[in-house]
């Protein structure tokens, strides 16, 4: 209700001003609204429909309300909405150079990142698709100095540039965050980006940094007792050493990650060995 009112009635307006006009149509439409969690919705598809041909009949219409929208979560306040609905407007109206800029700062990109991996990857890949931007150019500073960003902003950046192909770049933040981890301490994050190292190696063909970062993992994993990780580490020395021809010892690696997957009960794990 506070974002209808906002939209209809203005911001100024408090939400329990009972002579609002939204009010006054909500109770007119409340047979045919439903929530769906905290939002309102049509009830009856057909009505739906029939709103948006009377009052959005051509795309010119939709694209500009989109653009109204997506000023009003712009300037939202809350943060979820905002991550939820700022982005995805901008892309329903073609704004590609506000969503390019937009999904250039790091700070919002990680947000938005954590919030939902999948969306960002829809946004980066409209945008890339629709429009002259690159991830290169937006994250040009970050890649120059990291050490600027947040830690989450540079393991995000490092995903999607993994994610899009731009792998020397982002194999150039996963071995800093590397660095930050090993320097700080934290071995869990450090057996983490060292797996996500190793993973960009082998898309590198790059076989024998491949088995030198993941010897490493392997020690690190080792040290924190961590099961999972070393079967990750099993998992891709077996796919190292089938690459190298080593195929007998490719085996015996899969043959240990099969025996700790059963015994974590690693469905999952175990399917893939």
């Amino acid at each position: 209700n506070r974002e209808l009112l906002d939209l209809i009635e203005g911001i100024d307006v408090e939400i329990d001003h009972r002579n609002s006009d939204l009010f006054v149509i909500l109770r007119q439409l409340r047979p045919y609204l439903q929530h769906r969690g905290e939002l309102l919705d049509f009830f009856h598809r057909n009505l739906f429909k029939a709103i948006a041909t009377c009052f959005l009949p051509d795309d010119a219409a939709r694209r500009l309300a989109h653009r109204s929208l997506a000023r009003y979560f712009r300037r939202a306040s809350f943060v979820h909405r905002k991550l939820e609905e700022f982005p995805w407007h901008l892309k329903e109206a073609r704004e590609w150079k506000m969503l390019s800029a937009v999904m250039a700062k790091p700070i919002f990109f990680v947000k938005l990142w954590h919030h939902s991996e999948n969306v960002s990857k829809t946004y980066l890949a409209a945008t890339v698709k629709a429009s002259a931007y690159t991830l290169l150019y937006a994250y040009k500073p970050l890649l120059e100095a990291p050490r600027k960003y947040p830690i989450g902003a540079i393991d995000a950046v490092s995903s999607v540039l993994t994610y899009r192909g731009h792998l020397d770049e982002a194999l150039l933040l996963r071995r800093f965050l590397v660095d930050h981890y090993r320097t700080h301490g934290d071995h869990r994050k450090l057996a983490l980006a060292l797996r996500d190292e190793v993973r960009i190696r082998i898309k590198q063909w790059d076989w024998k940094g491949a088995q030198s970062v993941n010897d490493e993992q392997a020690r690190v994993a080792r040290e924190i007792g961590d099961i999972s990780l070393s079967q990750a580490v099993l998992s891709a020395r077996a796919e190292i050493r089938i690459a190298l021809g080593q195929r007998k010892e490719a085996l015996e690696d899969l043959a240990v990650q099969e025996r700790l997957c059963r015994e974590s009960e690693d469905k999952r794990g175990l399917h893939h060995a």
